[in-house]
């Protein structure tokens, strides 16, 4: 301010002096310096425009505002302040430089001072000239813009420029095309999708194969002669494991499916009947007292009993229990390999009921027995399940649980493994889970009357009386949980049921049928010349023939 002050009182001073020409050429040369100096200020500060978007300039002009008004000129200063203000908005707004120096230097001129004054002096001392020229040059740098205003008229420039991003340029369809294609030509080439395509390919070829096995269907066969020389009219033949069992009145013979001899023992007995599990079988003389066990090795034990035989079971280590008859009364009694008795006990029409079926476990410790009560005329069953182990030493009798249906009869009781029981009701089954203590589970109720029944280790199944005339029979086949797998109308007049090898086996005296476990028909035949008294499976394809005339082979493609 105080060269401010200076400046304004040697103008003054000089007002009435007359400037010369030469004076008057280094004010116009200075002016002229200053005016470029501060266009390039100008031109370097001004921010990007950006007509397309309005929001971003009234932002900024509103910051303008703002900003003029916290920074508010002295008095001495406001003159030369508007003119600045005055000349940035013309730069701004017309971007065409050579009018701007018109404009400041006809501003210019207007302030300077009278050439003529009506002193009359023409000339100037050379001693004032540089006192002139500094007080010209102070009086037009306080009009240039401050520092502060350049730098936050910057700073503002930057803000919208970041604000104001520009479009990205759209990439052709056909560019990104080839781009698509040339990733997905590298991914075809990587090491990873080799190892799925492999993967892939391994995957379909199983299910492809477990598709066509499972809906494989046969169509005919081919019988092949085992044995002419064998009496099968004296004899009864299973499967045990992998080999076929003989047995009748005075011995038993384990052979191999082609014919050898593996072992055989000798015994006699009246009515011979066979229990099996596993690959152990229990061959007992039906009302009479010999047990004897045999496995693949061969006889492994022999139990004999003071009482006959109504029934016995085995286990796959050799235990037995059995049914005796005892006039009023019967028995349950339990026997380890060698024939010593480790439990027995009483039971009574009167009391705890007759026993109509038994069952062993796998493992040889849970015992089922359903005994059928009459009360007032009236019939009920009492399904007992005893443990031979810790668990029922502190119960009575062994016995752990019980369960009582009335007005129905359990005629088949059977385990599938160690920890599962199937009791067949009359209008049903139930099944009960529990390696201690067996709970039931679950219970199937049909509204047809059950013709056969039949299982194996995970399958339960039942053949039901069907009202159709092509179709008279009903096959229903449940999950050892008793979730129905599937069922299917049966026009096969059929004489024996059974399972083996995952498949379900029906026979007459002319024939034979073979369903899958997902109900396909697998194959359906009649067998010329040769009465069939007895057939079981030795494989998914290949059977033992029973015949009258001796043991055949058939095979089916």
């Amino acid at each position: 301010m105080k060269e401010y002050k200076e400046t304004e009182e040697k103008t003054e001073k000089n007002a009435g002096e007359i400037l010369s020409q030469k004076d008057l050429d280094v004010i116009e040369k200075n002016l002229g310096q200053m005016v470029e100096l501060q266009m390039e200020e100008l031109q370097t500060d001004e921010p990007e425009e950006f007509p397309e978007d309005h929001s971003a300039d009234r932002e900024d002009s509103a910051e303008e505002e703002d900003f003029t008004e916290e920074e508010e000129p002295a008095e001495g200063e406001e003159s030369a302040m508007g003119e600045a203000s005055a000349e940035e908005k013309s730069i701004s707004d017309d971007g065409e430089s050579s009018e701007e120096e018109e404009g400041m230097e006809e501003s210019q001129k207007e302030e300077l001072p009278d050439p003529n004054p009506k002193s009359g002096s023409e000339e100037k001392s050379s001693e004032e000239e540089p006192e002139l020229t500094a007080a010209i040059t102070s009086e037009s740098a306080s009009r240039q813009p401050s520092r502060r205003r350049r730098r936050a008229a910057g700073r503002r420039s930057r803000e919208t420029a970041q604000r104001r991003k520009p479009e990205k340029a759209r990439v052709p369809f056909s560019k990104r095309m080839a781009a698509g294609g040339r990733l997905l030509l590298r991914f075809f080439r990587s090491r990873w999708f080799r190892h799925i395509a492999v993967l892939l390919a391994v995957l379909f070829v199983v299910l492809f194969t477990a598709h066509t096995v499972r809906n494989w269907t046969y169509h005919s066969y081919e019988i092949s002669e085992a044995d002419n020389q064998t009496d099968t009219t004296s004899f009864n033949y299973c499967a045990l494991g992998d080999y076929v069992l003989r047995y009748g009145l005075d011995s038993a013979m384990l052979t191999s499916r082609n014919g050898q001899t593996v072992w055989s023992v000798t015994y006699s007995m009246q009515s011979p009947a066979l229990a099996v599990c596993g690959n152990t079988a229990a061959i007992y003389d039906k009302s009479g007292t010999t047990i004897v066990v045999c496995d693949e090795t061969g006889q492994i034990g022999t139990v004999s009993t003071t009482l006959p035989i109504q029934k016995a079971e085995v286990a796959e280590q050799g235990v037995v229990a059995a049914i005796l008859e005892d006039g009023d009364s019967t028995w349950i009694q339990y026997f380890d390999q060698q024939g010593e008795m480790i439990a027995s006990f009483r039971t009574a029409m009167d009391a705890t009921g007759y026993p109509m079926d038994l069952s062993l476990s796998s493992n040889g410790m849970l015992l089922g027995v359903s005994y059928l009560k009459m009360e007032n005329g009236v019939p009920k069953t009492e399904l007992n399940f005893y443990n031979f182990g810790n668990a029922g030493q502190i119960q009575m009798d062994n016995q752990v649980s019980s369960y009582t249906y009335e007005n129905t009869l359990i005629p088949d009781v059977t385990f599938l493994d160690s920890n599962t029981c199937v009791a067949f009701l009359e209008n049903g089954f139930a099944v009960f889970e529990g390696g201690q203590i067996p709970e039931k589970v679950n219970e199937v109720i049909v509204e047809q009357e059950i013709v056969s029944v039949f299982w194996d280790d995970s399958h339960i199944g039942m053949i039901l009386d069907n009202d159709s005339e092509d179709y008279p029979f009903l096959l229903a086949l449940y999950g050892p949980s008793g979730r129905e797998i599937f069922q299917k109308e049966l026009d096969f007049e059929y004489q024996n049921v059974e399972m083996g090898f995952g498949q379900i086996l029906l026979t007459n005296r002319t024939g034979f049928c073979v369903y899958s476990t997902d109900g396909v028909e697998k194959f359906r035949g009649e067998l010329s010349n040769v009465i069939v008294q007895d057939l079981f499976a030795l494989g998914r394809t290949r059977f033992m023939l029973v015949a009258e005339d001796g043991l055949y082979t058939i095979r089916i493609k």
